[in-house]
């Protein structure tokens, strides 16, 4: 039941379902990337809004980051490796 007491029906969840989905998928289209939905914030206020963006942002770098230094280590372990083997033949 919605707050008025009044029954809130199958049809009308999901009416409003298809229309949040619409309003979201022009929301994604209007705004394609994090940076750009952040720059469409107004100044003055959506802090919590900013806020999350700005979260998500900082995530993506961060695995971005994590993901360079895995392939650093890799090449590392890989020439250790092969240093290693030649200095074994040697």
């Amino acid at each position: 039941m919605s707050r008025r007491k009044r029954p809130i029906t199958q049809h009308m969840r999901e009416e409003r379902r298809q229309r949040a989905e619409e309003m979201n998928k022009e929301y994604n289209e209007k705004y394609p990337t994090l940076q750009a939905k952040l720059a469409a914030l107004p100044q003055g206020g959506a802090n919590k809004q900013r806020a999350r963006l700005v979260a998500l942002i900082e995530a993506e770098q961060a695995e971005k980051n994590a993901e360079k230094i895995v392939e650093q280590a890799k090449v590392e372990a890989k020439a250790e490796k092969a240093a290693k083997k030649k200095g074994k033949n040697q």
